[in-house]
């Protein structure tokens, strides 16, 4: 059951934050960041918020320090908007693991191409052959 009440608060804070870092943040580094997931502990005193940028300008790290700086002030929005007795410290962790699978794919998607070109090299010296 405790599980269940974690993920619940898990995902009512992603929401919460996402709509708190969108519309009530103002500063230019904070465009197009993404909350990828947020992991509660288990007494409920700190929550875990993995982030990613889809712009490149900025660097994880820095957005990271950035919402770090402003802990005070979403923590105080969180306690405004979600009826719990204790809201949980967010801590905010860069989390490049799309950028990490665009890479893997790119790497995939040139492989597969090379072994299309070498088969179709292959098929041209054998019917030269014949």
């Amino acid at each position: 059951m405790a599980q269940y009440r974690l993920g619940r608060l898990g995902e009512e804070m992603k929401k919460e934050l996402s709509d708190i870092i969108r519309y009530q943040l103002d500063d230019p580094r904070l465009t197009m960041v993404s909350i990828l997931r947020v992991n509660v502990t288990r007494d409920l005193r700190y929550a875990r918020v993995f982030i990613t940028a889809l712009n490149q300008d900025t660097s994880l790290e820095e957005i990271a320090d950035v919402l770090t700086q402003s802990k005070g002030y979403i923590r105080r929005e969180l306690a405004k908007r979600i009826k719990v007795r204790y809201i949980p410290e967010p801590l905010f962790v860069p989390d490049d693991s799309i950028a990490y699978g665009m890479k893997m794919s790119k790497i995939i998607d040139e492989c597969i191409q090379e072994d299309e070109e070498k088969a179709v090299s292959d098929d041209i010296s054998l019917a030269e052959e014949e």
